[in-house]
């Protein structure tokens, strides 16, 4: 088969990292296109993934439009050059009017219920839409695809990852005290807008009160607060989950990275105003904790760090035994097989 993907974040590196590589290794051709956003394109570089760039993330809204406009345009010359059996993407907005377009079969992978013009903009042209069982936000009749598990068991599964502790301590793991990682996002991404997670005043109530516990690595979307520029997490992007496997707690505005932690046997906290199906599918797990307000954070992170860390181990095992591996399920819902 040729399969073109379209790889527009870096969660989309991870997440098809290991398809890609399988699908490589059937004998199958792979075209990947990709975006300059955030580490997406050291990610796919340090992972040895050829790629075309074929656009940067705009500002706003009315640049968040431009850059579809002209990724379409570009997405849509890349696949009538390239000639693809079927286009692949999470989210899946620009395979789904350039497969429209061509008649071509899009297969769009999903996990975020607030993506709401995202999905407005993707649900009338795709063919296939697969989400976790958790998922409860649109999807499109009769094309809709349930599986059990969540997007970081592409990646992540204990079959596939094994966390290096000598990776962990060259991305800044101090071995004889407790580590937090603290990651902020930009909100700058299309499902991003119009939210907010952890402001500037709750930092520096955060980082003081997790240093008088334990090393702090920062890891951050854009430019780092003056007074913390020492803790930014740097270097090999691959490492961080290395570092976060090691790692006490999570505590951070990404969803993504709390559900990573979790998958890791990290305890974690999510610290944004809106809910989505995955968050609370690993919270009912004991793995994952949301929060709105720093106050009930302070004394949550408390009685989290009086729990045997080997609590979230046996609690992750049983998760992943009652899921999917999930780049496997990505394999044969492209081959058919």
């Amino acid at each position: 088969m040729r399969i073109l993907f379209d790889v527009v974040h870096p969660a989309d590196v991870l997440f098809f990292c290991r398809p890609i590589a399988g699908l490589r290794a059937d004998g199958h051709e792979v075209c990947v296109a990709s975006r300059d956003k955030d580490v997406t394109i050291a990610l796919l570089e340090a992972l040895g993934i050829p790629h075309s760039p074929i656009s940067k993330i705009g500002s706003g809204r009315a640049g968040l439009a431009a850059e579809l406009l002209l990724r379409d345009a570009r997405l849509l010359r890349l696949a009538l050059r390239f000639r693809p059996d079927v286009m692949v993407g999470f989210g899946g907005v620009a395979i789904s009017h350039v497969g429209a377009i061509t008649r071509k079969r899009s297969v769009s992978f999903y996990d975020s219920e607030v993506g709401t013009l995202q999905m407005k903009l993707t649900l009338p042209f795709i063919s296939e839409w697969h989400v976790a069982h958790s998922y409860s936000g649109p999807t499109p009749e009769g094309r809709t695809h349930r599986f059990a598990g969540i997007k970081e068991l592409s990646y992540l599964h204990p079959k596939h990852f094994k966390p290096d502790r000598a990776k962990a301590v060259a991305a800044g793991f101090d071995p004889e005290q407790d580590n937090f990682f603290v990651r902020l996002v930009g909100w700058g991404a299309a499902h991003d807008l119009g939210k907010t997670g952890l402001s500037g005043h709750d930092l520096e109530r955060l980082i003081p009160y997790l240093e008088t516990r334990g090393r702090v690595h920062l890891s951050v979307e854009g430019d780092v607060p003056t007074d913390f520029r020492h803790l930014r997490v740097e270097g090999d992007p691959l490492r961080a989950h290395h570092l976060m496997a090691f790692s006490r707690l999570y505590i951070g505005e990404s969803a993504s990275m709390a559900a990573e932690a979790a998958v890791l046997g990290t305890p974690g906290f999510f610290v944004a105003g809106f809910e989505l199906g995955y968050v609370k599918e690993l919270e009912a797990a004991g793995l994952l904790e949301q929060q709105t307000k720093l106050d009930s954070l302070f004394p949550a992170i408390d009685a989290v760090l009086q729990l045997d860390p080997g609590v979230f181990t046996e609690r992750r095992d049983a998760f992943v035994a009652q899921r999917v591996d999930v780049a496997e399920y990505v394999i044969s819902v492209i081959t058919g097989r």
